[in-house]
């Protein structure tokens, strides 16, 4: 409900016809069943072909190491009953244009997302904990700790599922070992370090998250800690 895919280049009239659709081996046909007029003053003119209603999923993601906005995005399935051709398509979210984006019916998904943007109503914070993060020494072997503070707010009036990720130190060396120490529940990928938390908030919740490991590694040699 409230999302909107127009596959046009222009917004300026919408006017619903009578459509019969046939769809071939390689093409998808429109017969227009009654006389449509076109102006001749050289503007361009939308007419609505098709419409349809369907149900999306909407989730918030976000990556705050990169960037502490939260971007929503809706997934869209049963695409492949919808006869939709490939090209640039204008994306209307709660009666707001949004942008442009291309449409692939080319792939084997039967899938769409679709990103609709920063929602500025979810408030995504990641801290570096300064006291969590000296250094020791023992014998030839340095010890780091690095900690990270999440704090998570949805000041929307409803309730929304967020994806946060990040990551932690991967090791390809056996000199070097990470431990983690505190992960908050968080999914972690053993071979690639990333870590995926799956949150539900409701209207004007706020949740707080940790991460936190112990980085071992030769004092003599220089290791990336983050």
């Amino acid at each position: 409900a409230g999302l909107q895919i127009r596959e046009t280049s222009s917004m300026a009239a919408s006017i619903p016809l009578d459509v019969n659709v046939q769809q071939g081996q390689t093409t998808v046909q429109f017969d227009v069943a009654q006389p449509y007029s076109i102006s001749s003053d050289g503007k361009q003119l939308t007419v609505e072909l098709s419409s349809h209603n369907l149900n999306a999923d909407y989730r918030h993601h976000a990556v705050p190491k990169l960037s502490e906005d939260a971007y929503l995005t809706a997934t869209v399935t049963g695409i492949s009953e919808l006869s939709l051709m490939s090209g640039e398509a204008n994306i209307f979210f709660e009666g707001a244009f949004l942008g442009k984006t291309l449409i692939n019916v080319q792939n084997t998904s039967d899938t769409l997302s679709i990103s609709l943007g920063v929602d500025k109503n979810l408030v995504v914070k990641r801290t570096r904990q300064k006291e969590e993060n000296e250094k020791s020494l023992t014998g030839a072997t340095q010890r780091a700790t690095r900690s990270f503070l999440y704090s998570v707010l949805n000041r929307k009036a409803v309730a929304v599922t967020l994806s946060i990720e990040d990551q932690i130190p991967v090791s390809n060396s056996s000199e070097v070992t990470v431990e983690k120490l505190e992960m908050s529940n968080a999914k972690v990928d053993e071979t690639t370090g990333k870590l995926t938390w799956e949150l539900q908030l409701q209207p004007n919740e706020k949740k707080e998250l940790q991460m936190k490991y112990l980085v071992k590694y030769p004092r003599n040699k220089p290791v990336r800690l983050e």
